[in-house]
């Protein structure tokens, strides 16, 4: 058996990270953000911001220590950052992405227009 790895999967225009194996989702919302891109266009990260509020309570499964997709939380700021790929970015864009969540409030994946 082996273990889950989070993975960003871009098709199209979309990107998709999933952050934990789901067996059904409960519920999704939207959730305003910023991407971080780099001058080529390729996406690096997104942030969120006010991340427990635009989730009403909704919480980020314990990220992984190693790996291309982690992510991190920081409670005194409700700010939520997902690292997708190497490097840094050096554009930043708004953008509006849909979290989806499970029976127990975490969160399982987001997917936005990248």
């Amino acid at each position: 058996m082996s273990a889950f790895v989070p993975v960003a999967e871009r098709q199209d225009d979309r990107l998709r990270v999933t952050l934990r194996p789901s067996s059904g989702v409960l519920s999704s919302t939207s959730l305003a953000c910023v991407v971080d891109l780099t001058y080529l266009g390729d996406v690096v990260g997104v942030e969120v911001l006010d991340f427990g509020r635009q989730l009403s309570g909704g919480v980020a499964p314990i990220s992984p220590k190693g790996g291309e997709v982690r992510w991190s939380y920081d409670p005194e700021m409700d700010a939520f950052y997902i690292h997708v790929a190497e490097g840094s970015g050096q554009v930043q864009r708004k953008a509006t992405a849909v979290a989806f969540l499970d029976s127990d409030g975490q969160l399982t994946a987001i997917e936005l227009q990248a």
